[in-house]
């Protein structure tokens, strides 16, 4: 387990992460390992974070400091960067007809 803090930026992603699992988001539950293979998630769901976290990215200069170490406003890297993150720490994408 890392003893290190997460971020406030990191830390507001996880929580939004975290809103359609039904378990309440908490700093230690993500500083284990491989915690973000427990869960989840349609495509569909995919996609909307993903288009939430470029969006906010965008929006908020210090949330691009932090995560992605660059000031400037730029949509597209936004968006590879909420990608990236999805598909690195994002929960397990399953097609719909497998979970209806």
């Amino acid at each position: 387990m890392r003893s290190t803090p997460i971020k406030e930026h990191l830390r507001i992603i996880l929580e939004k992460m975290f809103e359609g699992t039904g378990i309440e988001y908490s700093d230690e539950y993500v500083k284990t390992d491989d915690w973000y293979l427990n869960y989840v998630w349609k495509e569909d769901e995919e996609k909307a974070y993903i288009d939430w976290l470029g969006d906010y990215l965008y929006n908020t200069a210090s949330a691009r400091k932090e995560l992605m170490n660059i000031s400037g406003k730029n949509k597209k890297k936004c968006l590879k960067a909420a990608q990236q993150f999805a598909a690195f720490f994002g929960w397990t994408t399953v097609e719909r007809r497998k979970l209806d």
